[in-house]
């Protein structure tokens, strides 16, 4: 438990040289970032956003540990549903990586947020986590299920006509 207060705690430089501990950090990230841009984006979480905020922050000591053992992470929390490839792809059409990169920018901070090797792979799972708390019944994915059940109706209508 005494490990984990002190990730929690343990505090990193922004860029106008404030300090800013971890649990700290993620709160702003999911609060000023990542919640605006999935209410303009229609989506919706199956969870709290304070369940979120702890999955990151189990996402980013797992990541912390097997950085420094040079290995894979491979940690999925509890919240993870099954997503199909379509989704996903919707989802990464509605929030490109550009959209990450500039929330990097926006909630720079040093190790989680810099232009580090460890940054880089913070910010490569952070859409994949986020993805994992989202309700594939939120709003966002009607175009996407639209889109879906034209594209069935095509192919019916194309096995009809052979």
């Amino acid at each position: 438990m005494a490990f984990w207060q002190r990730f929690l705690h343990k505090s990193y430089d922004t860029p106008d040289h404030q300090r800013v501990q971890t649990h700290t950090w993620v709160e702003y990230l999911i609060r000023d970032g990542i919640l605006p841009l999935l209410k303009a984006k229609g989506y919706h979480l199956i969870c709290r956003p304070q369940e979120l905020a702890e999955c990151i922050l189990n996402h980013l000591l797992r990541h912390e540990q097997d950085y420094a053992k040079c290995r894979f992470t491979s940690y999925r929390c509890k919240h993870r549903e099954e997503v199909y490839i379509e989704e996903h792809e919707f989802y990464e059409e509605l929030i490109p990586d550009s959209i990450w990169i500039q929330l990097k920018k926006e909630f720079a901070i040093d190790w989680f947020a810099d232009a580090g090797d460890f940054a880089e792979r913070i910010w490569r799972a952070i859409p994949l986590i986020v993805l994992d708390h989202l309700s594939m019944d939120s709003p966002a994915n009607e175009i996407l299920y639209e889109r879906m059940k034209a594209l069935e109706s095509d192919e019916e209508d194309s096995e009809g006509a052979e």
